[in-house]
């Protein structure tokens, strides 16, 4: 996998980037636009391209902005986001606009375009307030005759007589001809004349972008759980079955199913429902996680609502090292994970908080026994440093008030 800031191979296109730089990067171009609006060269908006393997989020990254926002003029925004699949548009008459007979002035029968019913209008945008994004998904699986049908809209933010709202800003995803594992996508090839009307970027699957978007999304826990045990596993490569996407497939299979580990019956229909959506080996690593390591991992709910409890659970994650002294060590490897997970669980949206959870919170990043010192700074620093809803930057503050003066200097230390 490439890593992050690195160049692209010959089937990427843009720099190489996980979903949270993507969606940065999106929040640029839409600041670039607004500039170009500003100066009076509303035509001159820019056109990003999202790269990427098949299932790892593409569409799902733009379309989440409508929830989480994004920041535009000093302001936090939410934008609408119209999603059309070209791959199903069979008529370039749906995108340009069919023609329609009519009356001009001088009572001359003159052929005008009507819009396509998806036409992002200046009432979508609230008077300019809100910005529109029109996602066109998966274009280079669409027909060639869709593609020059775009191409106007490409270069001039426009389509026959009629403009895109200032405030619109188009956005496309794409496959490459073929992944870093060999996997060949079923795509048409796009000639210059296209690739230059667009800016590009290259999507990766991140194991805790992608928990994120999961923990906003209601996939269960123990997917979540496993995919940032195994993220090499889930990541979409190497793989026929198995991407994020087939991922959010098997958790609505299993949501709500319980498995009792000493129930064979249920552990074999868990098996089942994992086959159906996954490749076996990973279905066979799952079963595996679900009956073993995972037995041992403490939700964050569980932390944040009865500390003593969750408390003990902790300690049992503490292992003999060995040796004369007969000192315990912490397993890392799961409270790498626990880490995650509570990172995960306090950036949702719009999250309300306790006192009594922030107390507990507090005395679970003491706890430097298990929770070792590297953790917890790493942990406080994403919390602080990702913090942008009001009721993430209100769930900060608290930190610092319940924290006591030790944690609260640390928290204010942390850039």
């Amino acid at each position: 996998m490439s890593e992050k800031g690195s160049m692209s191979s010959v089937n990427e296109r843009g720099i190489v980037a996980k979903p949270s730089e993507v969606a940065g990067f999106i929040e640029h171009v839409m600041h670039c636009n607004l500039q170009a609006v500003a100066e009076g060269r509303p035509q001159e908006r820019l056109v990003p391209c999202i790269w990427g393997s098949a299932g790892i989020s593409k569409t799902a990254t733009v379309k989440q902005l409508e929830k989480v926002g994004l920041e535009l003029k000093g302001e936090r925004v939410y934008p609408k986001v119209i999603h059309i699949a070209l791959a199903q548009i069979e008529e370039a008459g749906d995108i340009t606009g069919l023609p329609v007979t009519d009356v001009d002035s001088k009572g001359r029968a003159v052929t005008r375009y009507a819009a396509p019913d998806w036409w992002p209008t200046l009432e979508m945008t609230e008077g300019g307030k809100r910005p529109v994004i029109l996602l066109f998904d998966d274009f280079n699986r669409a027909d060639p005759r869709i593609l020059k049908a775009i191409m106007q809209l490409l270069q001039d933010y426009r389509s026959n007589v009629h403009e895109l709202p200032d405030n619109c800003h188009i956005m496309l995803t794409g496959n490459p001809p073929s992944g870093d594992d060999g996997t060949e996508y079923m795509v048409n090839e796009i000639d210059k004349a296209i690739l230059t009307r667009m800016v590009h970027i290259t999507m990766k699957f991140d194991k805790v972008d992608w928990a994120r978007w999961a923990q906003n999304s209601g996939i269960d826990n123990r997917v979540i759980n496993f995919a940032l045990t195994y993220p090499e596993q889930v990541n979409g490569e190497g793989s026929k079955r198995t991407n994020p996407r087939s991922l959010a497939q098997f958790s609505a299979l299993i949501k709500g199913m319980s498995v009792d580990v000493g129930n064979e019956a249920q552990v074999s229909r868990l098996g089942m429902c994992a086959r159906a959506c996954l490749d076996d080996a990973v279905a066979t690593s799952f079963e595996k996680f679900v009956v073993g390591d995972m037995q041992k991992l403490v939700e964050p709910e569980e932390i944040l609502g009865d500390w003593d409890k969750a408390e003990k659970k902790l300690e049992a994650l503490k292992k003999r090292a060995g040796g004369k002294d007969g000192e315990s060590k912490v397993r890392t490897d799961l409270i790498g994970i626990i880490a995650d997970r509570m990172y995960i669980y306090l950036m949702q949206d719009n999250l309300k908080l306790t006192e009594k959870n922030h107390k507990a919170f507090v005395s679970f990043i003491k706890r430097t026994d298990l929770l070792p010192s590297d953790l917890m700074y790493t942990l406080l620093r994403r919390i602080r440093r990702d913090a942008k809803t009001p009721q993430q930057n209100a769930m900060v503050k608290d930190l610092v008030s319940f924290g006591g003066k030790d944690i609260a200097d640390l928290i204010m230390s942390i850039t």
